[in-house]
């Protein structure tokens, strides 16, 4: 089963088609026109959003046009996946395969204007009306009809055009229609059993939809869309009244949850891919937001200081504290969340609240070997388990005692005897005290210190453990150490603290230990013993976090994080711990994205809107391109089991699959089907789904003789 079999791609289906359309033209043109002037000539505002009724809640733009210019499509057909995509054309069909070629010779032939804009969109108009849609702009009608027929003909599909007034369709099985007039087409597919019956009907609506009917009638989308980039996502919370799920989380909310949107635009530029997301709320929402400020807060940079300048992950927040108060203040379980708090911590939520001004920075900079010790699960004397003997007792009546049991006892330690079933436990504490040792007891029989019992299974031993860890800090800007104190008692009670000269120590069982230090104005807790001791001084007095790249980022923005990727800026250590955690066939994946990649960024640029930004190491090419290029080189890595077979210089070597192996991919594969039917026919009774099974089971065998006669 070769690689496209194993994503299971269907081409006669409704997905099938649209894919080998999209491929196909966008393919066609750039090898005609390279240079794009087609393009150019072609690009105008799409018809297809006339398509698009006003009760739409989500609908996705993609602009094709800046897509193929930017991901530089002249150069897909060298791309090994698409010439395994076109072997697999091939396969299915040869007709097909030639009318691709043909597209790529003139792709006027097709009749879509495919370089406007196209979207894809779902219209949900009640239970028996939902559906997936995509529209695009045609250019000529008749020669879309043309080439519809002829590339079902080709697909083995057979289809009925219906002719009405204003426009035609026809139906994709019992599942999906496709509908044109003479400046826009659809692509419809039902998302229930119940929909299917509909399919025409929806056809009519979407292609006759009136002006006041479509969706540029809601300013919302039309100022979306005026802001559109590549790919671009627009959603309406209006979403929500059409799922019964959503009635009970709207009733527990205190806020209009209606006509708010969300807009989401991805862009590919030169040096990196961005992802921005921007919130629309409405007048009741923005009001309350603006009165509400939680992002109004001044951020202290002095809280950079304490971390080194070379980091791989690093965050910043600043935020308003009392305005999250007064929000929380407003609900109407805050007199009971208060009294939680009083009750456990000693604190209201006033004073936690108070007790904070709202900054912290994040770091993790670094990987080191730490050795520390801990208690580990052994066998050893538990003195409140155990019954001191009123009377001291001769050594002798303990039995044999080993070198270790020796070793033991001179250092004032308990052992278990070996006598008496091991009901007792000596140790020489009162010999050591007068001079004596372990040698002096036995060749004198001296009486010793006796217990009975408390011998005991627990951690009591204590070993050392040495591992890499990453080093990682937290500082935390405070108005008063009041909540640490309390924290500090609260945590007490779980785990062992240990006060050091400048700084605290929580001792984990079997962890490595975490540091923490605290003054008048700042938190600070850390696992790197280093910046701890650096706590005192203000934090690095030089080269550290406010000298790096993306100080200005962390201070400048309500909420930042920075990824570095660049494995080229991380200590040999770490470059060697990541290549021995790959083998061959990863490693060689990981090296063709680490070339690409330089770092992530998340931005909260204000209080309704934020963005990812992935950065690229270089900006020779459009980052889709290099991204296109990079999945070319890895793209069977990731559907396959392991790496492609490597190319034999020897023709004749080459080994047939063992019948094990054959058997479990016919296996597999028969798994894959019975879940397709299963999935295709859940509304049919189990007669239909066994009908159906037997007439695809013969599919294969259709399939394998499709080209001869």
């Amino acid at each position: 089963m070769n690689i496209l079999q194993k994503i299971k791609l269907k081409l006669t289906t409704l997905p099938g088609i649209i894919l080998i359309f999209v491929i196909a033209l966008v393919t066609a043109v750039f090898i005609v026109d390279p240079n794009l002037s087609y393009l150019k000539r072609l690009f105008n505002s799409s018809n297809g959003v006339e398509a698009i009724p006003k009760s739409t809640k989500v609908v996705s733009v993609i602009d094709v046009y800046s897509l193929a210019k930017k991901g530089e499509l002249d150069e897909l057909s060298e791309l090994k996946f698409f010439k395994d995509f076109k072997k697999e054309v091939k396969n299915e069909s040869k007709k097909l395969t030639n009318m691709m070629e043909e597209m790529m010779d003139d792709p006027s032939i097709s009749g879509i204007n495919f370089l406007s804009d196209v979207f894809v969109y779902y219209v949900n108009e009640g239970d028996k009306e939902q559906y997936m849609c995509m529209s695009a702009e045609i250019s000529d009608d008749e020669k879309f009809s043309e080439f519809l027929e002829d590339f079902m003909k080709y697909s083995d599909v057979d289809i009925d055009i219906e002719d009405e007034d204003d426009y035609s369709y026809t139906l994709v099985g019992n599942e999906g229609a496709i509908g044109w007039d003479e400046d826009k087409v659809i692509f419809l597919g039902a998302l229930n059993y119940d929909s299917r019956d509909n399919l025409e009907d929806e056809v009519e609506t979407l292609l006759t939809l009136e002006d006041e009917d479509q969706i540029s009638s809601v300013d919302e989308f039309t100022d979306f869309y005026d802001d559109k980039k590549d790919i671009s996502l627009w959603v309406s919370s209006n979403i929500i009244n059409d799922y019964d799920e959503f009635e009970f989380i709207a009733k527990q909310v205190d806020i209009d949850l209606n006509d708010n949107y969300m807009n989401m635009y991805l862009d590919f530029d030169d040096d990196n891919i961005s992802l921005k997301t921007q919130f629309v709320l409405n007048e009741e929402n923005q009001k309350l937001m603006e009165d509400n400020d939680v992002w109004n807060n001044d951020f202290n940079d002095e809280l950079l200081n304490y971390f080194p300048k070379q980091n791989f992950i690093s965050s910043s927040l600043s935020i308003d504290p009392m305005a999250y108060y007064t929000i929380l203040k407003k609900e109407d379980s805050f007199k009971d969340i208060n009294s939680e708090f009083k009750d456990e911590m000693g604190l209201d939520l006033k004073d936690i609240f108070e007790s904070i001004k709202g900054n912290a920075v994040f770091s993790l900079f670094g990987m080191e070997e730490v050795e520390y010790s801990y208690m580990d699960w052994g066998y050893d004397f538990n003195e409140d388990m155990a019954t001191l003997l009123d009377e001291k007792h001769p050594i002798s009546l303990a039995g044999y005692l080993s070198s270790d049991d020796k070793k033991t006892l001179n250092q004032g330690k308990t052992i278990q005897t070996s006598a008496f079933n091991g009901k007792f436990c000596i140790n020489i504490k009162n010999v050591l005290d007068n001079g004596g040792d372990i040698e002096t007891a036995i060749q004198n029989d001296m009486d010793i210190i006796w217990y009975k019992d408390g011998w005991d299974y627990g951690p009591y031993i204590e070993k050392t453990k040495s591992e890499k860890i990453p080093l990682m800090g937290l500082a935390i800007d405070i108005n008063n150490t009041k909540l640490v104190k309390k924290l500090i008692e609260k945590a007490e009670e779980n785990v062992k603290i240990e006060k050091n000269k400048n700084y605290y120590e929580i001792v984990g069982d079997g962890e490595s230990p975490v540091y923490f230090a605290y003054n008048d104005e700042l938190l600070f807790i850390t696992n790197d013993k280093k910046s701890i001791k650096a706590f005192n001084d203000g934090g690095y007095s030089s080269d550290n976090l406010k000298d790096s790249e993306i100080s200005s980022s962390l201070a400048n923005s309500n909420f930042y994080t920075h990824f570095n990727f660049d494995v080229e800026q991380y200590p040999t250590s770490i470059r060697n711990e990541i290549s021995d955690m790959m083998d061959n066939d990863q490693e060689k994946v990981f090296d063709v994205w680490s070339d690409l990649l330089a770092s992530m960024e998340i931005i909260q640029e204000d209080a309704t809107s934020c963005e990812i930004r992935i950065n690229t190491k270089n900006d020779d090419t459009n980052t889709l391109n290099q991204l296109i290029t990079s999945l070319d080189k890895t793209y069977k890595y990731f559907l396959v089991l392991g790496p492609p077979p490597a190319e034999s210089a020897d023709p004749y070597n080459y080994r047939a699959p063992s019948a094990e192996s054959a058997v479990a991919e016919t296996m597999d594969y028969s798994e894959e089907l019975a879940d397709t039917y299963m999935d295709m026919y859940s509304d049919y009774d189990e007669e239909a789904i066994d009908e159906a099974a037997a007439e695809e089971s013969a599919d294969p065998y259709m399939d394998m003789y499709s080209d001869y006669e």
